[in-house]
């Protein structure tokens, strides 16, 4: 007995030890379950558990956020219906493979269905399902939008840099070629006006001459143009009165319309103070109004009607160009502002009339903005801040100062290494009465003036000059003779190199290709000791 009560004793603590580790087990199964279903809903990841048909068993509430992100959007159900057409014979076969090899994995898959647009990687896994014959496969779905608009932002960036990188070349081209190119348009547009000079009012050449000068004037305009939207520096502004340019520049473009079209000016304040430069801001209202014309057709019969309107508020000045042109589409307007960029036939467009008006605006801190569609017409708007309590400036006595009739009894010395413009300048200068002595060499230039240093009224010198700046030679002519006037000329005057030729002296900085009467002025100027702004 007493060995039959020990055998039943060892057997029940046995059974016991077995209970107790089954506990043990189902606890730990419990626990993990528990967590798995943890980490299952709140995994910042779209996890869904799919059989082979793509019935969603179980999903997460990150999955729950990608494919029903509305309540009108259907129950997450099935998940083949959310895949777009096109990728879904993929996707099935990716849960074939998966099948047979216990995962795959695809990129790029795009789910569309009521507001979901879904573009993600998806990530297939094969389960075990001891209950079903079907097999079961847990899938992990990645949304690729956070990263896609990475990549777009980076693209984005590299089109801003070689924009960028593409107008500093642009600007480094207009510097180099505008000092050769406006020697040659200086000396076309000089000797013209010499020629009109010669022929006489009464003269049959003169409308040649007339036609050369426009030509002329037209490449000079070309090349002030590309210099001014690939300049980096901010242009020399003042307080001025904008209703007073508007009506300036709509004279301006009244004499050039053709006579069916439709012109108004609307001004509704007296006055609008802005700071600005007025030139430039007269240039950019030639251009939206050279446009307009051409956009209403030129000036056929039915040409159409362009308005200029200027209108204040508390902070800003908006001028407003309309006209009832062809208009535009969108891809043109995303272009429009481009540098070339011209929808105009090969031979009748620079594209560079909007990139000069964006430009401008940019530096003068406004803005330039367009409203457009095809069939109704444009109206582009620009934006200027108030000068608040700031007075128009006036032009002073000394800038309204005439030149004289002749330069009798003044000694010129002109430095260029053009020896067209020299030859132009010293017979222009020796109409007018001056004496005038020139040099395509700087370094000749230097030896006669250390040889005869009072002998001379004024120096003016190109800055460009192979081997020797005209920075260079005033500095030398004000170290032998430091009272003697100078002034620089060049095609492309930089905030750099306007700073350095006032700091070496300069009384004047006359830009290329200016005209006979334009450099005698300045050299009337500066032989009476004023000093030309």
């Amino acid at each position: 007995m007493p060995k039959k009560r020990s055998a039943q004793g060892q057997l029940q603590a046995e059974l016991a030890l077995q209970n107790e580790a089954l506990r043990y087990s189902q606890h730990m199964a419990e626990g993990a379950l528990e967590r798995f279903a943890t980490l299952f809903s709140n995994v910042p990841l779209a996890l869904l558990v799919v059989d082979e048909n793509g019935l969603v068993l179980e999903c997460n509430a990150m999955a729950l956020s990608h494919f029903r992100p509305e309540e009108r959007d259907p129950p997450l159900n099935f998940l083949f219906p959310l895949v777009l057409q096109e990728h879904l014979p993929r996707v099935k076969q990716a849960f074939v493979d998966a099948k047979q090899q216990g995962g795959s994995k695809l990129e790029g898959v795009m789910f569309s269905s009521g507001s979901i647009r879904l573009t993600a990687n998806l990530h297939i896994a094969r389960i075990e399902n001891p209950l079903d014959d079907l097999v079961n496969f847990i899938c992990a779905v990645v949304d690729l939008g956070p990263l896609l608009a990475q990549v777009a932002q980076k693209e984005a960036l590299e089109a801003q840099l070689r924009e960028s990188q593409k107008m500093q070349a642009i600007g480094t081209l207009a510097g180099g070629i505008a000092h050769d190119f406006n020697n040659i348009l200086g000396a076309i547009l000089g000797n013209t006006e010499l020629a009109r000079q010669d022929a006489g009012a009464g003269s049959a050449a003169q409308t040649s001459l007339i036609e050369i000068e426009k030509a002329g004037r037209r490449a000079r305009d070309l090349v002030s143009q590309i210099l001014t939207f690939s300049r980096k520096e901010p242009p020399a502004r003042t307080v001025i009165d904008l209703a007073q340019v508007v009506q300036e520049t709509a004279r301006l473009v009244r004499i050039g319309l053709p006579p069916a079209m439709d012109f108004r000016v609307e001004v509704n304040p007296a006055e609008a103070a802005v700071l600005a430069n007025a030139t430039q801001v007269q240039q950019v209202l030639l251009n939206l109004c050279t446009n307009a014309v051409q956009a209403c057709g030129g000036g056929g019969a039915h040409s159409g009607s362009i308005c200029i309107s200027l209108k204040t508020d508390a902070q800003t000045a908006r001028i407003a160009v309309s006209d009832t042109g062809v208009g535009m589409d969108p891809a043109t307007q995303a272009r429009v502002f481009e540098p070339f960029f011209t929808t105009k036939p090969t031979g009748q467009g620079t594209g560079l009339g909007l990139s000069v008006v964006h430009g401008i605006m940019r530096s003068h801190e406004g803005e330039v903005s367009l409203h457009s569609a095809p069939g109704q017409g444009s109206v582009f708007t620009l934006v200027f801040p108030l000068a608040v309590g700031c007075v128009v400036a006036m032009p002073s006595e000394a800038a309204r100062l005439p030149a004289l009739a002749n330069g009798v009894g003044r000694h010129i010395l002109y430095v260029d290494d053009d020896q067209a413009l020299v030859f132009l300048v010293q017979r222009a200068l020796a109409r007018r009465g001056y004496t005038v002595t020139s040099f395509t060499d700087p370094r000749l230039a230097i030896q006669a003036l250390k040889a005869t240093p009072d002998a001379f009224d004024l120096l003016v010198t190109d800055y460009n000059m192979p081997g020797f700046s005209g920075i260079d030679l005033m500095r030398e002519a004000k170290s032998i003779r430091a009272d003697l006037p100078v002034a620089l000329a060049s095609g492309y005057v930089t905030a750099e190199i306007e700073h350095s030729a006032l700091a070496a002296g300069a009384g004047a900085l006359i830009r290329k290709p200016n005209g006979v009467d334009e450099l005698a002025d300045v050299v009337q100027r500066l032989v009476q000791g004023k000093v030309v702004a």
